[in-house]
């Protein structure tokens, strides 16, 4: 009996979830998200609905749940009892921050996700973040820095200031990056340098 009552709770939580991403305004956004996820992640199967990858995000990756709400973020969805429902029985990593003044483009995948901030201007497509990632401003009455597209941030980096890292950059583990990172680069070290450039072995300063 107990056995019953758990499945038919556990199907009533699914029904829930797939409520809000059924009626979100961004609903292509959150799929983008849901197909890189599906990609990274080992255990989740390489063919199935969305809609089913999205439950088992839901259950077993709770650093998913904050980048799931945060794309609710501006939804009147995010009114309904449906939602505060959710978020209570699925509650959000409390050491993970996700938020940009004008928006996270979608495919955002978070790896582990521990003690992670994302404060920035924009985000763009295909972004890569690892956990202890720290993201954000400076100093007072400046803009946080601006990630582009395709970009990956190692564990443990730093990125602060109003900088604007290009598109197809890495940002190796542990590096502190305050000053502009030019496209297709990868950046290490601290304070960061440039070690490949367009594919080819460099050694330059910021």
């Amino acid at each position: 009996m107990i056995k019953i009552a758990s499945e038919s709770f556990k199907l009533f939580l699914s029904q829930n979830i797939l409520f809000l991403f059924r009626r979100a305004k961004n609903k292509d956004v959150i799929f983008s998200d849901l197909t890189r996820w599906q990609r990274f992640i080992y255990g989740i199967p390489d063919s199935g609905a969305p809609e089913k990858i999205l439950v088992l995000l839901f259950r077993g990756w709770p650093e998913y749940r904050n980048l799931f709400y945060y794309r609710l973020k501006k939804d009147p969805i995010t009114k309904h009892f449906i939602f505060f429902l959710t978020r209570r029985i699925f509650p959000p990593r409390e050491d993970v921050v996700i938020n940009a003044i004008e928006g996270i483009g979608p495919g955002l995948f978070i790896q582990h996700g521990r003690a992670t901030g994302i404060m920035a201007q924009r985000v763009g497509e295909n972004c890569f973040i690892n956990q202890h990632v720290s993201i954000g401003y400076k100093g007072i009455n400046e803009r946080p820095p601006i990630i582009g597209k395709n970009v990956a941030i190692r564990a443990g980096a730093k990125i602060y200031g109003n900088i604007e890292i290009g598109d197809n950059v890495v940002i190796g583990a542990n590096a502190v990056v305050v000053k502009d990172v030019p496209a297709d680069c990868t950046v290490v070290g601290v304070p960061g340098r440039i070690i490949k450039r367009n594919g080819k072995r460099v050694d330059e300063p910021l």
